[in-house]
């Protein structure tokens, strides 16, 4: 992980998205973007959009992240705290991120079960297949 920046102002504007919070701060030009892999995502939703006049502080990652199809960057909050109140720390936010990534440990076994016994039978058909297109075959007509 990069340094992180620290950001404060107060809200301008929230968007709840399907991956993460969206939201912008006076005196900052960047969109902040709290992802929805480092858990509590309803409590930051719910903490920015009551914020109303208290200062909210952030920090993140200085580097932006750019997703496809032409969609404005936006940079990862790893911390978050409204009215000097702590809404989610980065020791939080980095176990909501192991906690999810642990869900890909468990699929992978799941996935590669049932492709190896695919794979196993595609290639018992096909050498069956080469067996028996040796034989020839008695033609009754």
């Amino acid at each position: 992980m990069a340094q992180l920046t620290a950001a404060n102002g107060r809200v301008v504007s929230v968007d709840a998205q399907r991956y993460g919070v969206h939201f912008r701060l006076s005196g900052w030009a960047e969109t902040f973007s709290y992802p929805s892999k480092a858990g509590a995502y309803g409590a930051v939703e719910s903490a920015l959009a009551a914020a109303g006049d208290r200062p909210v502080s952030v920090w993140f990652d200085p580097h932006p992240r750019t997703p496809w199809f032409g969609a404005p960057a936006h940079y990862d909050v790893w911390q978050l705290a409204v009215g000097g109140h702590p809404v989610r720390t980065m020791a939080q936010a980095r176990e909501g991120w192991r906690s999810d990534n642990l869900v890909a440990a468990w699929l992978f076994p799941c996935f590669l079960l049932p492709a190896i016994c695919c794979t196993v039978l595609a290639w018992r058909a096909w050498r069956s297949r080469r067996r028996f297109d040796d034989r020839p075959w008695i033609d009754l007509a």
